[in-house]
């Protein structure tokens, strides 16, 4: 599924699917390498990485991604079908290290 919309829509999108999922901000900050306070800051209106930002949004299952076609140079948030689970993003980001 394929959402086009505005930078200034991703937090609220974030928001809502963290909240969608009853996650805390400590599961999060456990299961993605990202500090707790960096979390409370972005979603209380703050800014974050975007390093961190894709962090985030490849554990919440979006993909973000610029369509070529688009005059207003925005921007679209993909949802991905298949949701890896936290352990399995723990190794691989281990891995990787």
């Amino acid at each position: 599924m394929v959402f086009p919309v505005s930078t200034r829509r991703i937090p609220g999108l974030l928001r809502a699917e963290i909240n969608r999922r009853k996650l805390t901000q400590y599961r999060i900050a456990l299961d993605t390498g990202i500090k707790q306070p960096c979390l409370s800051r972005f979603l209380n209106g703050g800014s974050l990485k975007i390093e961190s930002a894709a962090v985030l949004l490849d554990y919440l299952g979006f993909e973000l991604t610029r369509k070529a076609a688009m005059r207003a140079g925005g921007a679209q948030v993909r949802r991905r079908g298949r949701k890896e689970s936290p352990s399995a993003l723990r190794n691989r980001r281990i891995r990787k290290n």
